[in-house]
Order: structure tokens, then C-alpha cells, then sequence
């Protein structure tokens, strides 16, 4: 606290305190959130005995009964097996409260009521380990109707940086609660969130590959929404660099952004179909950039008949 004080002379004890508990956080010593009532002393053991113990549970064949829908449960209920865990030393309820501002779980509305959604207990059947046969457009009229945009994340260096399964379900959770806030329907399973805002519908979906993992993004709309789409676009893409920017993301890996091309979303189950179907984003507008110092292009067979 010696060292605190002389660095921080002007604050009272509550922000040293609340200064000293984040760095603690970020170095991995404790586990501290700004809107949570308690602090995990041991990371540990809550990351190995509550959360490890929870995903083991939702794998077994004798707890998908129990859990009746994978990935969602009641809050009583996992406050219970919570309790159970832990042998009642920590009450279900704080342990519950504590996953909700860390983001590990987060409140949806399903056709059984309000549920726990737990991304990290998803499970997917093992005839839907390649690809994503559960992933759709909503509706799949005429593509000729619609306009297809798309977005890639990946770490830039991929020999020293990857994108661990781990980041994905707090991107789940922190889209679902703030989509949820506008009343917008959200479909959340297995690596993807489904969202859809009439005339747009967004897949943010996390593709695993043999390289490398990345995030793609992939939005659909009719054509008289392009400038809306265009926003929505940039605005999930933004926002996912700044989830993975915070400590308790991938914080100080650099993100590459590329372009991915419009026919190859037509079918968003098929994530092998892309990952040869892209264009770094600085590349791109390099290309862009060049072709607008040259001027347009006239045809050649348009300067022979003149």
C-alpha cells in the first residue's frame, strides 16, 4: 500500500483499493470485476473446480437430461449444482452473480422462459463437428434479392498468436446482452450468434481451422438497406476488436482485418468455402488506392473504334 499511496497521492482508499485489486486482476493474481460484490482469491481454483466442473457436467450423457437443453439452464437449478461443487463453502447465488459479470453466462428468453444461456457447456453432436449444418439465413428467398457483406478477424501473426475457443463465448454474451437491450431477436448455439434486426440479419460465427482460428462476420440485407448494412457492419467488427482488446480478451495481439467476398456467404454453414475467398483490408484499399491514381479504365475495344 506504501507504493500505492506515493504513486497515487491524490486518491482515497477506495480507489487505491479498487487500483490495486485491478492490477492484481490483470496479472492474473485474483479475479476482481468492477460490478461484482466479490473477489476470487484463488483463480484457480474457479476456473478449474466451478467452471472445469460445469462444463464436465453439461458433456456427460447422465447430465442432458438434467439440463434438458444444452447450454441453458435455470438459475435455481445451477445455483444448486453450483452449491453442490463447491460442497455449500459458496453460495450458488453469488457464484452465479459472479459468471454474470465476468460474462461467462447471461439471461435469454427461451420457449421454457428466462434461462441461463452458459456458452462455455455448449455442446455440438458429433455429426456437426465439420461445418455448421445448423447455421442459416433465416429465410432463403432469391439471392438475387439480397446483398451480402462480410468481415474476417485473425491475429496477424499466427506463428507467435491464435485465437483461443475460450474468447468466443464472452463475445456471445456481451452481443446477446446488448442486442437483447434493443428488443432484437438473438439466436445463440454452439461457436455463432444468430441476430436479426428487420431488414438486416448478422451471423457472427467462430471458425476453426488447421492454421488458425478467426471470427467471421457476415451480414445479409435487401439492397435498399446497403447504407445501414455498411454501419452494422463496421459497428460488430469495431466492437469485437475492442473485446478482444481488453485484459481479459487478447489483449496486445494485433488483429487483421480482411474483406470477405459477397458469393461465398450465400451459404454461412459452409466456413471451409471462405477461408480462401478473402482480402486483407489494407491490401484492398492499397489496390483501391492505385487504381484511383491511374483514372478509370477505358475498354480496349472501346479506343479501337474511336
Amino acid at each position: 500500500s506504501d507504493i500505492c499511496i506515493r504513486r497515487f497521492p491524490v486518491l482515497d482508499d477506495e480507489a487505491r483499493l479498487q487500483a490495486i485489486a485491478l492490477t492484481l486482476n490483470d496479472s492474473g493474481v485474483i479475479i476482481y470485476v468492477n460490478n461484482a460484490a466479490n473477489i476470487v482469491l484463488d483463480p484457480n481454483w474457479f476456473c478449474s473446480q466451478i467452471i472445469g466442473s460445469l462444463i464436465h457436467f453439461a458433456e456427460s450423457t447422465s447430465s442432458k437430461r438434467t439440463m434438458k437443453i444444452q447450454g441453458f439452464a435455470d438459475r435455481v437449478f445451477l445455483e444448486k449444482k453450483l452449491e453442490s461443487i463447491t460442497k455449500s463453502e459458496a453460495k450458488g447465488s453469488l457464484l452465479v452473480d459472479l459468471m454474470e459479470a465476468m460474462h461467462l453466462c447471461c439471461k435469454v428468453l427461451t420457449s421454457n422462459g428466462d434461462r441461463l444461456f452458459i456458452p462455455a457447456t455448449l455442446t455440438t453432436p458429433k455429426e456437426i463437428h465439420v461445418g455448421f449444418k445448423q447455421l442459416r439465413w433465416k429465410s432463403t428467398p432469391n439471392h438475387a434479392d439480397y446483398t451480402y457483406m462480410g468481415r474476417r478477424l485473425e491475429c496477424e501473426n499466427k506463428d507467435l498468436n491464435f485465437l483461443t475457443p475460450g474468447l468466443f463465448p464472452r463475445i456471445q454474451v456481451l452481443l446477446n446482452n446488448g442486442f437483447r437491450k434493443v428488443h432484437v431477436d438473438v439466436t445463440l448455439g454452439k461457436d455463432f450468434i444468430h441476430i436479426c434486426m428487420s431488414p438486416i440479419e448478422l451471423i457472427v460465427v467462430f471458425c476453426k481451422a488447421q492454421v488458425d482460428n478467426m471470427i467471421d462476420v457476415l451480414v445479409r440485407a435487401s439492397t435498399k438497406s446497403l447504407d445501414d448494412m455498411s454501419i452494422t457492419l463496421d459497428y460488430i467488427t469495431r466492437s469485437l476488436i475492442e473485446v478482444c482488446a481488453q485484459p481479459s480478451g487478447i489483449q496486445g495481439v494485433k488483429l487483421m482485418e480482411s474483406v470477405l467476398q459477397p458469393e461465398s456467404l450465400h451459404d454461412p454453414s459452409m466456413a471451409r468455402n471462405r477461408e480462401d475467398h478473402c482480402i486483407e483490408m489494407k491490401n484492398l484499399k492499397q489496390m483501391m488506392r492505385q487504381h484511383l491514381q491511374q483514372g478509370p479504365l477505358i475498354p480496349k475495344n472501346h479506343v479501337a473504334n474511336e
